[in-house]
């Protein structure tokens, strides 16, 4: 089994339900990574026990690192610190893999083109049964549309140590848009080089804190106005507000 170059990240705050399928869908890829960094927050539903056992199946490097549980982009900064490979991915504890091959395609699109410093490309929803509700693809991306708050999907991206260098950690004081901040940074300001892979790449089951429609009409439209704001961009409520037209649609 050829081993890649790519550093997955998972962070885990209490997913024993969703884990297990997570971190066998590593496993099932036809490479493998070059390491698989777990942060845990401070779980007490079983899920240390599910990632024992992975770590002890697994023909690669499984690091277990325990943090505060101080929010999800401090989890993401202490395991893409502690990465080692030349690209860093991440996965969080309750997704999964979509199939067998992303990271064999992700790892042959770096290795083709040495200047691309970002790749994203699609992911799907599943809710509690399993079914699929919604398909998110980072097909129409480009960085002016990040002004309308339109944004790739962040689990499908992937990116290489050296703009995690240049661009810098996750700004913590966001609630659930560090995510876009971050990616505002990197490719609207910072000019990152990036490429659409026209894969789907991860089942993302429904229910997270930045899915829920409360969360999205309010929390998530301010922070992306600020986060536009500390970057040197501003855009009226209205057009952000256009970005939601597009998720009733998909």
């Amino acid at each position: 089994m050829t081993v890649s170059g790519i550093s997955l990240v998972t962070p885990v705050l209490n997913e024993a339900r969703t884990l297990n399928e997570t971190l066998e869908s590593v496993l099932h890829q036809s490479i493998y990574p070059k390491e698989h960094i777990i942060v845990d927050s401070g779980s007490s539903d079983g899920s240390l026990d599910i990632i024992k056992r992975y770590s002890g199946r697994a023909p690669y490097t499984v690091r277990l690192i325990t943090t505060p549980a101080e929010g999800v982009y401090a989890a993401l900064n202490a395991g893409n610190a502690a990465t080692t490979g030349e690209v860093i991915g991440l996965l969080h504890g309750d997704d999964a893999f979509s199939s067998h091959h992303v990271l064999e395609f992700i790892s042959s699109a770096m290795t083709r083109d040495k200047d691309v410093e970002l790749i994203y490309g699609d992911v799907h929803y599943i809710n509690t049964r399993g079914q699929r509700t919604r398909y998110y693809s980072g097909a129409h991306f480009m960085p002016s549309t990040l002004l309308s708050g339109f944004a790739f999907p962040h689990p499908s991206m992937y990116i290489r140590r050296t703009l995690w260098q240049r661009i810098g950690t996750y700004d913590t004081r966001f609630r659930i848009a560090g995510d876009y901040e971050w990616i505002v940074r990197s490719t609207l300001k910072g000019r990152a080089r990036t490429m659409y892979l026209p894969l789907d790449m991860v089942a993302m089951h429904e229910g997270g804190i930045a899915f829920r429609w409360s969360n999205r009409l309010r929390h998530n439209i301010s922070e992306k106005r600020r986060a536009l704001h500390l970057n040197g961009y501003k855009a009226p409520l209205w057009r952000l507000m256009w970005r939601y037209l597009y998720l009733f649609r998909h």
